[in-house]
């Protein structure tokens, strides 16, 4: 069990290093070459379209197929993805379309990767020990991103694209060699799912969803969230030479301020959390909330706004720990994938919907507007987050969680 759990830890450190390189790179380079923050907003509204479009039918497949096949084909697409930027950026006239279309696909996988590991967690470990595993997991995802993000920083300055690519492809390589070495446990349940119609699946997941409609609960606050943190990142960029002044270094570093964050809230949450037996939700949330006010300010000292950014990063990524446990604790283990799924496609939704519209607000008013805007789902979470029914939810899980 200690070698496949160190084999998911490498898994997601290395992955989240190679996908933080690309999102750096691609997106200072998209807007370095148009000037237009509208790109911006569709490198990363666009770049959640594919997954929401095709979330649900991942989650039937996930739970119904061999998850650590699915995971080294979604290695496969990154290297695939990667392969087509060189050619895009170095061997053909720049279309930004061009760059879109390829970052889609490389979205797509990314998305496919994570819910299978997510989906592989769940299934893997008892239901009171995966707090603990989901906060190491995105502890070290939060390590990669750090690493990811002052690596990218350091590397677009020297704008070596070979170096880039080069980089990428090996650390996607490096996870591939890491998820050879996890032991499949072979599950009946999934085996015998493969003689079904997946539409079946997709309509037991969906039905499953509905009679446990506290999950939806659990989704809108994950949403705001991931829409937030998402969003953040995306918008580093323009932020950083519009609102501030700087150059891809103090772009890298906002970056890895906010993987700091993240890799903060994964080590001493789980501490917290053992210590006080309360998921603190509604305080993440308005910890989020200040961080955007920092950002949205104007004429902000660049030592407040890096407080702000790694607060976005430590609170989103306390709220993600939290409700992925409760998610996975509340739910019976034959429909992780799926509603993993559900959840996903609830927060792509908000992303492909709100992004566009933050480009549009960057590019008219300022990039400063667009973190000012975020306050409005975080605040409707925070609303949701206070009401009984959601305090309950979360208690529950908390309780199940040291009684498992």
């Amino acid at each position: 069990m200690m070698s496949i759990y160190l084999s998911i830890l490498a898994s997601f450190f290395f992955g989240e290093t190679a996908r933080t390189i690309y999102l750096v790179t691609i997106s200072w380079l998209l807007y370095q070459m148009t000037g237009r923050a509208e790109y911006t907003g569709l490198l990363v509204g666009l770049g959640f379209l594919p997954s929401l479009l095709t979330n649900l039918y991942l989650g039937a497949i996930i739970d119904r197929f061999s998850r650590k096949k699915l995971a080294l084909f979604a290695l496969i697409g990154h290297i695939l993805s990667i392969c087509l930027v060189y050619i895009a950026l170095t061997m053909l006239p720049f279309f930004p379309s061009l760059i879109l279309t390829i970052h889609m696909f490389h979205q797509l996988m990314g998305t496919l990767f994570r819910a299978t590991m997510q989906a592989h967690c769940a299934k893997s470990f008892p239901s009171r020990q995966l707090t603990k595993v989901i906060a190491y997991t995105n502890t070290f995802t939060e390590l990669g991103a750090l690493l990811g993000a002052s690596l990218g920083g350091l590397i677009i300055k020297t704008l070596n694209v070979n170096l880039v690519i080069t980089t990428m492809i090996c650390l996607y390589i490096a996870t591939l060699f890491t998820l050879l070495m996890i032991k499949e446990h072979k599950e009946p349940q999934v085996l015998k799912g493969k003689n079904r119609n997946i539409h079946l699946d997709l309509f037991e997941g969906l039905h499953y969803l509905f009679r446990h409609r506290h999950l939806f609960r659990l989704f809108s606050l994950t949403m705001a969230g991931q829409l937030v943190l998402h969003t953040s990142i995306g918008f580093l960029s323009v932020y950083t030479i519009e609102q501030m002044g700087h150059s891809s270094i103090i772009y890298g570093f906002l970056d890895a301020l906010i993987s700091i964050g993240g890799g903060m809230a994964g080590l001493t949450g789980i501490w917290w959390f053992r210590q006080r037996r309360q998921f603190h939700t509604a305080s993440a949330l308005i910890i989020t909330g200040f961080g955007l006010l920092i950002l949205g300010l104007s004429s902000t000292p660049i030592a407040v706004i890096c407080i702000g950014v790694f607060l976005i990063g430590l609170s989103t990524t306390w709220i993600r720990i939290v409700l992925q446990s409760t998610q996975q604790i509340l739910t019976d283990k034959a429909y992780h994938g799926r509603m993993s799924s559900y959840r996903m496609t609830i927060n792509h939704l908000s992303i492909v919907i709100a992004a566009p519209l933050l480009g549009w607000l960057a590019e008219v008013y300022s990039a400063a507007s667009a973190y000012l805007f975020l306050l409005i789902p975080v605040s409707i979470a925070l609303f949701i987050a206070l009401q009984p029914k959601t305090l309950a939810l979360l208690k529950q899980a908390v309780q199940q969680s040291f009684l498992s």
